[in-house]
């Protein structure tokens, strides 16, 4: 896995990548084989998402929650087109 601050600097680290190594095998989603390159917020968004279970269930404490305690808010997706609506309001 490779990461990086945002989307666009991911697409460019997969060219240099590439431009570097022709032969490298990027994958295109986590526990593929090969370089996983993605932002870090796309990352940790899918690992949380994808892992319900890291705060625990049936009781139990999972993992995070045995670390960090347990969770004290739900992660909600935003609506689709609500950053861009926002960014139109705020253009006016």
């Amino acid at each position: 896995m490779l990461t990086t601050f945002n989307r666009t600097l991911a697409e460019s680290l997969k060219d240099q990548l590439q431009m570097l190594e022709p032969k490298i095998v990027l994958a295109t989603d986590l526990g593929e084989t090969g370089v996983y390159v993605a932002g870090v917020d796309q990352i940790v968004n899918q690992v949380v998402t994808r892992a319900g279970d890291l705060g625990g269930r049936d009781g139990n404490p999972g993992s995070v929650a045995a670390v960090l305690g347990p969770r004290t808010a739900e992660i909600r997706r935003t609506r689709p087109g609500r950053w861009q609506a926002a960014d139109q309001a705020r253009r006016g």
